[in-house]
């Protein structure tokens, strides 16, 4: 018997690696024939070992040219037709709006789109982005389909906006909290306090993450150390300019790692973890910071709230607000024992919230569910 194709189309092939891997590898333990279309950034061999099957797309994140969109749109048709896919699995919004219309011509027997997050036009308050953002919500009208399909969104607030506009969806949408964590590989491991404490900022280096308002912080703080982790995201219009990261690279309490790789260590050598976004879908390093038990301060928006319970796991702030995001993470660094507290909490929450298996489960009957 010929097993069933799942096609999972997404913007890059790292966060697709970083993200959603173990949902691709459980789908090919379940017996489907597993496919991934998006931009190609690295070996493809990475994908040739887990029995993956590559298919370059021309993704270009971040850009407006309806040149490029109509490429990629071109080119995700031309695929689904010569694929012929039972089931789709579309990733991020850009992903989600192509390949949406695109399923209206290829007729797939099922689509799945799973929002991480609505980007920079939900977060961008300037006349350009209100324009963005209200074409971008009439093409999700267009791009969501009344039937054969299955909505994934990470926050309620996402849940709540794609209802207001398309309030058909209602028996098709399913929360499912994050990518999900191994809980076993990111153990609790309770903070050394015998080494001075630090604060922990680990994403890619954008503005929307709240990286100057990180910045700012740390000035306000010169006596505390401050550690900066990820890299410069050049494809995204939100990356911070070089000359800012000349700035972090001289200040004297902040420490810039680059790019990181070991999650793990790097959570388990920090004191607090800061994350002062503008809005997410629900972030994966919170997760991850909770599942090792560290206390986190974020953001009072869509998907930095629901990654903590506020005074317990740790703390909300206004977002833009490097003042109370000073006060916020002054009021952890002075109080050693409320962020032991704080990180135990977290891991009792991660154990009850953000396991890996259990989105692997929801993922496999959703994917069933197409089937039967």
């Amino acid at each position: 018997m010929k097993k069933p194709i799942l096609l999972f189309i997404v913007n890059v092939d790292w966060f697709f690696l970083s993200h959603r891997l173990p949902i691709a590898l459980e789908a090919i333990k379940q017996g489907y024939d597993v496919h991934v279309a998006t931009s190609v950034t690295l070996p493809p061999s990475i994908f040739e070992f887990h029995n993956i099957t590559l298919h370059p797309i021309p993704i270009k994140r971040g850009s407006s040219s309806f040149l490029d969109s109509f490429r990629a749109f071109f080119s995700i048709i031309l695929l689904c037709c010569a694929l012929k896919p039972q089931l789709i699995h579309c990733i991020t919004l850009q992903i989600i709006v192509l390949a949406g219309i695109a399923a209206r011509i290829s007729r797939p027997r099922h689509i799945v789109h799973s929002f991480t997050g609505l980007g920079f036009s939900f977060t961008a308050t300037d006349l350009k982005s209100y324009i963005r953002r209200s074409i971008l919500l009439l093409l999700l009208t267009f791009s969501l389909p009344r039937n054969n399909a299955t909505i994934i969104v990470q926050n309620q607030s996402d849940q709540q906006l794609l209802l207001a506009i398309a309030p058909y969806l209602s028996s098709s949408i399913v929360l499912i909290p994050g990518s999900g964590i191994d809980l076993d590989e990111y153990y609790y491991s309770p903070e050394d306090l015998s080494l001075a404490p630090d604060v922990l900022f680990a994403s890619r280096l954008l503005t929307s993450k709240g990286l100057l308002e990180f910045y700012e912080a740390s000035r306000l703080l010169p006596q505390y150390n401050f550690v900066i982790a990820g890299k410069l995201d050049i494809h995204n219009r939100e990356c911070v300019p070089q000359k800012f990261l000349g700035d972090i690279r001289c200040s004297p309490n902040i420490t810039y790692l680059g790019d990181f790789h070991d999650v793990k260590g790097l959570l388990r050598s920090c004191s607090i973890v800061a994350l002062p976004s503008y809005r997410e879908g629900l972030p994966r390093i919170l997760i991850e910071a909770a599942s090792i038990g560290r206390p986190i301060v974020t953001t009072d928006v869509p998907g930095c709230r629901d990654a903590i319970i506020p005074g317990v796991t740790g703390l909300l702030v206004p977002p833009r607000d490097p003042h109370m995001l000073a006060q916020a993470i002054l009021k952890l660094l002075s109080d050693p024992d409320l962020r032991i507290s704080m990180g135990a909490a977290a891991r009792r929450m991660a154990l009850k919230k953000f396991s890996i298996g259990d989105v692997l489960l929801k993922h496999m009957t959703i994917y069933r569910k197409i089937f039967d």
